[in-house]
């Protein structure tokens, strides 16, 4: 029997070895920009940051960790390295549109656990009947667009 695809055995596809080779490379690679020396042009604060983003790229192709945790390696390594300071590092994460999103998500979530979804399109179906003529599939699509669009 074929388990369900939201079951817990297909959350972990990775294979072991690949998490593990994915950790020692990310790390690698990362180190490895502090070795080499930067290309002409570039200076030692950007070199090392291009080295981190490949650390990143390396743990999120391999899956070598969460990706929450892969996502917030920028506010850990970046000011213990002393690249940049933490307030500065965590600019990108609190932009007013990250908070606008984090807002359409909580309430789409929350319009699906309480089936508003449903609710309203069986609503207008009831109001206008059959009426709806060429309308009738914008019952049913238009509600996820008003919070999603």
């Amino acid at each position: 029997m074929i388990p369900p695809a939201n079951s817990a055995a297909h959350v972990d596809q990775t294979l072991p070895i690949v998490n593990q080779f994915g950790l020692g490379v990310g790390a690698g690679l990362f180190l490895l920009s502090w070795l080499v020396a930067p290309p002409e042009g570039m200076g030692q604060p950007a070199w090392h940051v291009c080295g981190l983003a490949l650390w990143m790229a390396a743990w999120w192709i391999t899956e070598a960790m969460p990706l929450p945790v892969t996502a917030l390696l920028p506010l850990v390594v970046l000011p213990l390295t002393n690249i940049m300071p933490l307030r500065k590092a965590s600019a990108g994460f609190l932009a007013d549109i990250i908070f606008l999103f984090l807002g359409r998500f909580v309430l789409s979530i929350a319009i699906q656990k309480w089936r508003v979804h449903e609710r309203l399109g069986l609503g207008l179906l009831r109001y206008a009947g059959r009426n709806l003529g060429p309308c009738s599939p914008d019952c049913s699509s238009s509600p996820p667009l008003w919070v999603c669009g």
